[in-house]
């Protein structure tokens, strides 16, 4: 039977990236996604119009109640401010009690630049997921802006981003995943943090390229994917992020 990810993101006009995407993502490993909007955005190809939120406690109950419904890992995406951040909190505590599975994507901001969550939001994230036992899987400037320290240069070395990961982690995450991919390095390196275990490194070749929007929902969502199927931290952010980096060769 088919894995039910059910995932907790926002919607995205384009079509590029949010629900879109994930669900792209869950049908390419032969799951299920089961969506719930937390935001209606606006999009074009190129920046984001508007972001219209829902009601945090309508989409918090929709989601509870398909937890206690039956999936078999949970996925959160966009979370329009501090009040969705906060709201989603409970909804993980329904899932951790489940025995499920939770892939947190702190979703910044877009693309484009336009952010997401402001100072609050960030805070709220502190007290709301970074002290569960959930997977978070930030970029670099994400890692950056929840760590809340000035880093020199334009994006931290490998010395920085493990104390980075390893400041997050212990806030009482169950792991992280900490993309490489911005900026111009090559190889790209994923840094894989876990409670007890030793830092795991997954390097893989940059693809030329522009890239894809919605990269960083897909990859969370796969990693989702596998971690619902039993797979480790590590082998399942490796799979997710060959799955991205064959996406991007496709739309190069």
């Amino acid at each position: 039977m088919a894995h039910r990810i059910l995932v907790i993101a926002g919607h995205d006009s384009s079509g590029r990236a949010g629900l879109h995407a994930d669900r792209e993502a869950a049908r390419s490993a032969g799951a299920m996604c089961i969506g719930i909007v937390t935001a209606w955005t606006w999009q074009s190809g190129d920046r984001v119009h508007a972001v219209d939120p829902r009601p945090a406690d309508e989409w918090s109950e929709e989601a509870r109640i398909l937890i206690r419904s039956g999936v078999d890992a949970v996925k959160v995406g966009l979370l329009p401010g501090a009040e969705a951040v906060r709201a989603i909190g409970g909804v993980l505590d329904t899932a951790l009690e489940a025995g499920l599975p939770c892939v947190v994507d702190p979703v910044l901001g877009a693309s484009s630049g336009e952010a997401f969550l402001d100072a609050e939001g960030i805070e709220a994230l502190h007290a709301a997921v970074l002290c569960r036992p959930v997977v978070l899987t930030p970029n670099l400037p994400e890692a950056v802006a929840l760590g809340g320290r000035e880093v020199p240069g334009d994006l931290p070395g490998p010395v920085v981003r493990r104390e980075l990961g390893e400041e997050l982690l212990r806030a009482g995450l169950s792991g992280l995943v900490l993309k490489g991919g911005h900026g111009d390095e090559d190889p790209v390196e994923d840094l894989v943090l876990e409670p007890g275990r030793e830092p795991r490194i997954h390097r893989h070749p940059r693809v030329p390229g522009a890239g894809i929007r919605g990269s960083g929902c897909r990859h969370a969502t796969r990693l989702a994917v596998g971690l619902a199927a039993g797979m480790d931290l590590a082998a399942a952010a490796s799979e997710a992020a060959e799955y991205v980096m064959a996406r991007i060769r496709e739309n190069a």
